[in-house]
């Protein structure tokens, strides 16, 4: 026997998922459970902070908001749109001038621009390490050029400790020519970490100038994944011939775990310069 045209209601809260039961006879017992389940599910919604306006403001920015799905249920597509309201009859409205929404963290990486990453740099000096953390993400992942002061100066204040690591990771990304007295600095650090950040960084500033020195610094370097970063910069530098010229060592393909640190550098130029995908 099939049953349908039937329907549901009522979904008052949320419930992870369950089967349904068949009982027979209606003495209580369950004789059977559906092997498919039913859940209610519903996303959060969550502000950095609580807010309130005087009579007659002028229009005030909306604390970050993040809205997190469901964890037992997805009811989030991308056939959907979100959409945020002010309760019916609280008195006050959306600021119509201000047309463009600010995603960060994530979200942002995966569907934004360099133009709207643009928007992230005042979150880099929020008060919620969240918000700031993500905001330094995304920064990273879009490229933003014009964002290079901002994490310099964040670096400065941190950069004994991991968010300066963090900082550092994300401004190497964004190719500010005006950054590379830092990084120049830093390929002299104890830190390999940091001096393979240094050297992807001046690569990404794409300097030729720079090409006869990291020839040598790859001769000196003992570190095998800043050695790696070397043959990441020399190749995006203009030498894409597979090997280093003019040093003993040629580029090596280092096993699985040796391309793990140099992987950024290899997925920005890897499949031009040496033919692999590390995707």
């Amino acid at each position: 026997m099939t049953i349908s045209d039937l329907a549901f209601a009522d979904f008052t809260a949320t419930a992870p998922p369950t089967n349904l039961e068949l009982e027979l006879g209606d003495d209580g017992l369950v004789t059977a459970t559906d092997d498919q389940t039913i859940a209610v599910a519903a996303p959060t919604l969550a502000s950095i902070a609580d807010q309130t306006f005087l009579t007659g403001d002028s229009p005030v920015p909306v604390s970050p908001i993040t809205i997190t799905e469901d964890a037992t249920a997805a009811s989030i597509t991308a056939d959907t749109d979100l959409r945020l309201r002010i309760p019916a009859g609280f008195p006050m409205t959306w600021d119509l001038a201000d047309s463009v929404a600010t995603l960060a963290g994530s979200a942002l990486a995966k569907v934004g621009t360099a133009e709207q990453g643009r928007a992230l740099i005042p979150l880099l000096a929020d008060e919620s390490s969240q918000v700031r953390n993500r905001a330094i993400e995304a920064i990273g992942i879009l490229r933003v050029t014009d964002a290079g002061p901002a994490l310099r100066e964040l670096y400065e204040q941190h950069k004994r400790r991991a968010l300066g690591t963090r900082v550092l990771s994300a401004m190497t990304l964004t190719s500010d020519p005006s950054q590379a007295d830092l990084y120049r600095e830093l390929l002299g650090s104890t830190d390999p970490e940091r001096r393979r950040m240094a050297v992807e960084g001046l690569a990404r500033v794409s300097d030729p100038a720079l090409l006869p020195g990291f020839k040598k610094d790859f001769q000196r370097e003992g570190n095998a994944d800043v050695q790696l970063a070397y043959n990441f910069a020399i190749a995006l530098l203009g030498d894409r011939l597979g090997v280093v010229l003019g040093v003993d060592r040629p580029l090596v393909l280092a096993p699985r775990q040796g391309l793990q640190v140099g992987r950024q550098g290899l997925t920005d130029q890897g499949p031009q310069i040496v033919g692999i995908d590390l995707g």
